[in-house]
């Protein structure tokens, strides 16, 4: 492993040339060998591949409108590397980032682009666990896709008088003016079991969506199985 001195003419560096990586340390730039790295054939990887090249396809074919639409947003944003400096994404890359996580989990390709920069996080406004029928949750709408991901926990009930393990029951892209409704008891059963009537039961929500870096903070509800 090597250790850069910066002098005057190059002041940060970062990335790769050739088979050296050059990553910035408390000990200062590092210089060492590119790894080789085997690319995954699971089938999580195989799906994001696939997903990746769909929204490819589908800027590919994008009408005139709607990409002058996506140039204007995509104006607006600054991404910031790791060295701090800032660049313009192009229209194609917001527009690909933005729809292969939809594609990803499931949904189509959103043609029209999204009109706030940090547009308000879905909402849980309601959950209803009807015994035998159906889990309804319902959110509110919002201005652009996100990725939501709800975990559930049951117990406290007089069968069930320690609480489950928290698993997932929901991972879907949700986005649009109108609320969005979900419902959860056909990914619920597998994993948790038929609740019982008078039942306790807790959701816990996060939230992402492609042009917000980070998750939002998890929403915890309560609630009771009718």
């Amino acid at each position: 492993m090597a250790i850069a001195r910066l002098g005057p003419i190059v002041t940060a560096a970062s990335g790769t040339v050739g088979g050296i990586v050059i990553a910035n340390t408390a000990a200062g730039a590092v210089l060492k060998t590119r790894p080789i790295q085997t690319p995954s054939n699971s089938e999580a990887a195989l799906t994001a591949r696939a997903a990746f090249r769909a929204a490819q396809n589908a800027w590919d074919v994008l009408g005139t409108e709607d990409r002058a639409a996506w140039r204007a947003f995509a104006s607006r944003i600054a991404d910031t590397n790791r060295l701090g400096s800032s660049r313009a994404p192009s229209a194609r890359e917001v527009y690909v980032r933005n729809n292969t996580r939809n594609i990803f989990c499931g949904g189509a390709a959103i043609d029209t682009a999204p009109t706030e920069l940090s547009p308000a996080f879905p909402k849980l406004l309601s959950a209803s666990m009807t015994v035998g029928v159906s889990y309804t949750v319902v959110f509110s709408a919002t201005s652009i896709s996100h990725l939501i991901i709800i975990k559930a926990q049951r117990g406290m009930a007089t069968t069930h008088s320690k609480r489950s393990p928290w698993k997932t029951v929901l991972h879907q892209t949700t986005g649009g003016p109108t609320p969005p409704t979900f419902n959860l008891r056909t990914a619920w059963l597998p994993l948790l079991g038929e609740l019982v009537v008078g039942e306790h039961f807790a959701l816990r929500c996060s939230w992402t969506s492609n042009l917000q870096a980070n998750w939002g903070k998890n929403t915890y509800y309560e609630g009771v199985a009718v």
